[in-house]
């Protein structure tokens, strides 16, 4: 993985932090997109099992 995540712990503590200032998060290499409700219901359950 490249960029400012080294791992799954640290990219979702990054992006629950864009949330709580209300800012979506959209992935270049994955077809994640936090602004979407189903894309916020996909990076959740990543979450929960990371």
């Amino acid at each position: 993985m490249t960029g400012w995540a080294c791992s799954i712990q640290d990219l979702i503590s990054i992006v629950s932090g864009l949330r709580k200032r209300g800012i979506g998060f959209q992935s270049l290499h994955e077809a994640l997109d936090t602004t979407t409700p189903g894309g916020r219901l996909v990076f959740d359950v990543f979450a929960e099992f990371a």
